[in-house]
């Protein structure tokens, strides 16, 4: 009997002239059918997704400049990170408008709102919800661009594409809606900070014919109390003198400049970036591109290095006092083959002048006549001086997704690729500890350093931990000197307006347990180390000396996850894994310090900051 195969088409794909397909005479009994009748065309829809940007730390933005607001939403963030709106409130304060004479008069407090996504001052790992309501609109301001296209604005184009648009302030298209991407460019410039001290700093380099010269900055040096020193973020005071004086000179006549904003990344990771599509300086130059009023991108010499010929141009290699490789020179702005390298990395972003100007332009209407427009509105004469907070924002997103694509893959199948380390791991490895599974000791320096992805709860000893060399028996000041440079640091990392509790080691325990006597002595070590010591000794709630009954004794989990015994002896000091207090009841915003005689931390981390004699 002769049987027969009804094959469905793939994907829908129209079969046109085909009967039955008749087999050799051989296999003559077996013959295959191919349907003749055409499917239908699908209907070809364009979806407009370009809201989120990122792939493992994916950021969101919503909200318009004239709607009730705008915000983002944050997800992959690591779990147990400290976070509050204070720390995203730094940023947007840099960026909100009425700062100054040189940018919008819009009175905006840009008062930002977390509403999901953390709990008791850590994050959860859920998405994160960040609000700021729109409070100083004035939509009448906009009625005359209802009826015609301001130049060189997005007003026409937005039409073109969507066939609508929102005419109060520009609606999408506004800088406005970069709010959302500066607070969530906080919380990637946080984690980096504690993963590996990373430090991204932008500045203004240039408003119109005004150029800085690109040597008169250090950038191994330059600090963020320079650029924050004057309204238009310059961190040379004789060149922002001149830039500000540009700006006002249009401001007064109706009109705007454009500018350039220098950014540079300090203390990056080697390694990130992912060839060949996804190369870091082409991830950075996309992000960056994406602001508003963005004309140009050059990445280290930039089209300078077209002047020059190979043997000026290359970086030479050489042996630091560290036995590190470094570059003798730094024209490839920190990325070599789109992976960054671990020097500076630098690039310069150009923006236009603010295409809403009060003067009469000639444009034309949505019905197709020519006309002349007078824009009203509260518009920046120059986007560079607030465009400098959301530069940094869009850096950070890119390098903290970089950072987590390049932690997956490495990590996936227990790989380590050179150089993608930490400076702490690379001392220990140096050392000698460890080296029997240095992976599995670098996911616990990972997961207390941005204090993300894994729990330390795992790794909890059945016995009381150890803490230093100091006994029970230790006797308690509650007087001395203060909490030091280095407590400084460790307080700094954590919100101050959630309530948290740091059992904080004394300048003399970090000096004698940890060889620290210096925020920079070690370098990137330094942050390092810090913010181990933080994941082992802050809680998250207030505990007091009198929370603490004599003779009892209470635990609590740090915020990565270790536990800590506490009692209080007899003079009323407190002992924390058998670490007895210097000082208590230390109050700085709603943190409580608690300063003590020695540093709470696992046997993995003691043997980590072991003297080499010991």
């Amino acid at each position: 009997m002769a049987s027969s195969v009804s094959t469905k088409q793939f994907l829908g794909a129209p079969f046109s002239g085909l009967g039955s397909v008749q087999l050799p005479s051989e296999l003559s009994a077996f013959t295959l059918h191919i349907p003749t009748h055409r499917s239908q065309p699908k209907r070809l829809e364009i979806q407009a997704a370009g809201s989120t940007f990122g792939n493992y730390f994916r950021v969101t933005t919503f909200g318009e400049s004239h709607g009730g607001g705008v915000g983002c939403v944050i997800d992959g963030c690591p779990p147990r990170l400290p976070l509050s709106e204070s720390d995203m409130q730094v940023e947007l304060d840099r960026r909100r408008p009425g700062q100054s004479r040189i940018t919008t008069p819009r009175k905006e407090t840009d008062t930002c709102k977390i509403s999901s996504g953390t709990a008791d001052g850590l994050t959860t790992g859920s998405p994160i919800k960040v609000e700021v309501p729109n409070t100083d609109q004035r939509g009448n301001d906009y009625s005359e661009m209802s009826l015609a296209y301001r130049p060189s604005h997005a007003d026409a184009t937005y039409d073109f594409k969507y066939g609508v648009r929102s005419v109060q302030g520009g609606g999408r298209s506004s800088a406005r809606e970069t709010i959302g991407r500066v607070a969530a460019g906080a919380v990637a410039k946080k984690i980096l900070k504690l993963y590996s001290g990373t430090e991204i700093l932008a500045y203004v380099s240039q408003v119109h014919k005004v150029v800085l010269p690109e040597d008169l900055i250090d950038k191994q040096a330059v600090t963020l109390e320079q650029i924050e020193s004057n309204i238009v973020r310059c961190p040379d005071p004789e060149y922002a003198e001149k830039m500000i004086a540009a700006i006002d000179s249009v401001r007064v006549r109706g009109d705007s400049v454009g500018g350039v904003v220098t950014c540079i990344v300090r203390n990056i990771p080697r390694g990130l970036g992912t060839p060949v599509f996804d190369k870091l300086e082409a991830e950075l130059a996309k992000a960056c591109m994406s602001l508003p009023a963005t004309k140009g991108f050059e990445f280290g010499s930039g089209f300078a290095g077209t002047f020059m010929i190979g043997s000026e141009h290359n970086d030479e290699f050489f042996m630091d006092e560290h036995n590190q490789i470094r570059t003798k020179t730094n024209r490839s702005g920190g990325i070599q083959g789109g992976i960054s390298n671990g020097e500076i990395i630098n690039m310069r972003i150009g923006f236009k002048p603010t295409s809403t100007i009060a003067r009469k332009q000639h444009t034309v209407s949505r019905d197709k006549h020519e006309t002349e427009l007078l824009a009203r509105g509260r518009h920046d004469p120059c986007v560079v001086p607030r465009a400098v907070p959301m530069v940094e924002a869009m850096v950070a997103l890119v390098l903290v997704d970089q950072l987590m694509a390049q932690y997956a893959q490495w990590k996936i199948l227990h790989f380590q690729s050179q150089g993608f380390n930490i400076p702490l791991l690379q001392k220990m490895k140096r050392r000698g500890h460890f080296t029997k599974d240095p992976i599995k000791f670098l996911c616990v320096i990972v997961s207390v350093a941005c204090t993300v992805v894994l729990c330390f709860s795992v790794l909890k000893l059945e016995e009381i931990p150890v803490g230093t060399r100091n006994a029970i028996d230790s006797k308690s000041k509650r007087a001395g000197g203060g909490v030091g440079k280095l407590g400084e640091v460790v307080i700094g990392m954590l919100p101050k307006d959630l309530g948290f509790t740091l059992f904080l080691p004394s300048e003399k325990a970090f000096e004698r347990d940890l060889g620290l006597r210096s925020v920079g002595e070690k370098g990137n070590d330094t942050y390092a180390i810090l913010t181990r010591v933080l994941g082992f000794s802050a809680v998250p709630r207030r505990i007091y000396t009198d929370d603490v009954q004599s003779g009892k004794e209470i635990d609590y989990d740090s915020i990565s996850g270790y536990s800590l015994y506490i009692s209080k002896d007899s003079d009323g000091s407190l002992i924390v894994n058998r670490i007895a207090s210097e000082m208590v009841d230390l109050r700085r915003g709603k943190i409580v310090v608690h300063v003590m005689d020695g540093v709470i931390m696992d046997s993995e981390f003691e043997q980590s900051v072991r003297p080499e004699d010991d």
